[in-house]
């Protein structure tokens, strides 16, 4: 029982980033797809944090067009898990 001024977790909603969708809580932990999904985009949201200040000089040509090149993969891994929901939001339930 919540005390109080507390909210009960089950009730908030849990942004995907990656996606722009914010399922609710209990939506997300009793769908083992969407909860997955969540997972993937937390990892993504890591990695494009992490790339970000990694970010090299600009005279450092060569390590530029390696950053420049992780964050294409980055942006293919978004695009990727955009499109794997577009599919499994578009398929009728079982």
């Amino acid at each position: 029982m919540n005390t109080r001024g507390q909210r009960d977790p089950l009730l908030a909603t849990f942004r995907l980033a990656s996606i722009g969708i914010a399922p609710r809580g209990q939506r997300l932990l009793s769908d083992a797809w969407l909860c997955h999904l969540a997972a993937e985009d937390a990892c993504l949201q890591f990695a494009t944090e992490a790339w970000r200040k990694r970010r090299p000089r600009g005279w450092q040509l060569a390590a530029r067009r390696s950053w420049r090149d992780e964050g294409d993969l980055l942006d293919a891994q978004r695009r990727q898990l955009i499109s794997e929901w577009r599919l499994q939001s578009s398929q009728p339930d079982s």
